[in-house]
């Protein structure tokens, strides 16, 4: 597996990037993440992580995905798709917003 800038691939690193640069998928995330910590279920961080990756992948990327015919294109388009880590996303944004709270929790 290659490495990109720290991520496990180009496609998440490029993935991440783009929802970082936008501030509504930003807020969306970080909302999901609080809702999720303080609904009264009392989840774990993989929990947490695994919802918000799966939150990710099926609210803020798959309904963009652009419809098209079958070619070579869309073969290349659908591979890249395929090889983000979502999973990966959603941890450096549970820690960008949480972490430090586990970890005071457990000092």
């Amino acid at each position: 597996m290659t490495k990109y800038n720290g991520w496990s691939n180009y496609e998440t690193w490029d993935c991440k990037l783009w929802l970082d640069n936008e501030p509504t998928p930003y807020e969306m995330i970080s909302e999901h993440i609080h809702f999720l910590r303080n609904c009264g279920k009392n989840y774990k961080k993989n929990d947490i992580v695994y919802k918000t990756s799966q939150f990710i992948k099926d609210q803020l990327v798959e309904p963009y995905q652009p419809k098209l015919k079958p070619s070579m294109f869309s073969d290349m388009l659908s591979a890249s798709l395929r090889e983000i880590n979502y999973y990966e996303i959603a941890t450096a944004y549970y820690d960008d917003l949480w972490q430090w709270v586990d970890d005071k929790k457990t000092a």
